[in-house]
């Protein structure tokens, strides 16, 4: 039996979906990625696709057809430097700085910011004139229209591609941890997203219905092939911190860039609580 490891369409640097342009005041995140990329709105395959799929697990059943509105996500997961600069102007609280986090070391600035809870990164998001994806925003942005189990299509997960445990015996990242964003390329999504697979599990906004928890997605450094799929989704505690989870931004087409230094507010202080079962 499978079980899951539980260790505790174009790519542009600003988005002209009928409005202002989503980036900072000098058009690059303070990481030097380009800020997002466009995803045309309409009805796309979620969940389990069990024709190409026979590793989902219940949760991702059954699979189908939604819909989404057109929205600008983040081409990479929020850096530590990206994340630091909120911090230095006030309008967000410090990441946690314990072992695996990547606060604090002056060597991994264009690291994924990990160590945050789900109130910290909408915080971030909503600094630079964004918000959290949904989940389902999420899975459109990392396999497309047609139900692909990555979003570089069909072709395994690997180091080449992805940040994560390939089964080698060692992570494809630094010292059993991430990687800086954006060094795997081959791993593109349709529209040239990065690292929707692997590095870090990202949050989205959604939460189960009848419970508290938020859904992440996208896998993290640590996770095998299994888990390193476009469908598959995990519950956190959203208050919830750890090495393991980081985030990225996204924006609806009708809504406006308010640039960096938009109302921020305050988030919780927590430890880092998986729990799959919320």
């Amino acid at each position: 039996m499978r079980s899951r490891r539980w260790p505790i369409g174009l790519a542009i640097a600003g988005i002209a979906l009928g409005c202002e342009a989503y980036r900072d005041e000098g058009g690059q995140a303070p990481d030097g990625e380009a800020f997002a990329v466009a995803v045309a709105g309409g009805p796309f395959f979620a969940g389990c696709n069990e024709a190409i799929d026979d590793a989902c697990f219940p949760d991702e059943k059954p699979g189908g057809m939604r819909e989404v509105e057109a929205f600008a996500i983040d081409r990479t997961e929020v850096t530590v430097a990206a994340y630091r600069a909120c911090v230095d102007a006030g309008a967000c609280s410090p990441p946690d700085a314990g072992e695996d986090c990547n606060d604090l070391r002056p060597e991994r600035d264009r690291h994924p910011v990990n160590c945050v809870d789900q109130g910290q990164a909408a915080t971030y998001c909503a600094w630079r004139g964004g918000r959290l994806p949904s989940e389902w925003e999420w899975e459109r942005a990392a396999r497309g229209t047609q139900g692909r189990l990555h979003p570089w299509g069909d072709a395994p997960a690997d180091c080449d591609r992805a940040v994560i445990d390939a089964g080698t015996g060692q992570t494809c990242g630094e010292a059993e941890g991430t990687l800086e964003v954006g060094r795997r390329p081959a791993g593109a999504s349709p529209e040239g997203a990065l690292d929707l697979i692997g590095n870090v599990w990202e949050w989205t906004s959604s939460s189960p219905e009848n419970s508290s928890a938020r859904v992440v997605r996208g896998g993290a450094y640590y996770v095998g092939p299994a888990q390193a799929r476009a469908s598959a989704r995990l519950l956190f505690k959203p208050w919830g911190r750890g090495p393991y989870v980081g985030f990225r931004c996204a924006r609806s087409a009708e809504e406006k860039a308010v640039g960096a230094g938009g109302e921020a507010g305050a988030s919780a202080n927590a430890q880092a609580d998986p729990d799959p079962g919320a």
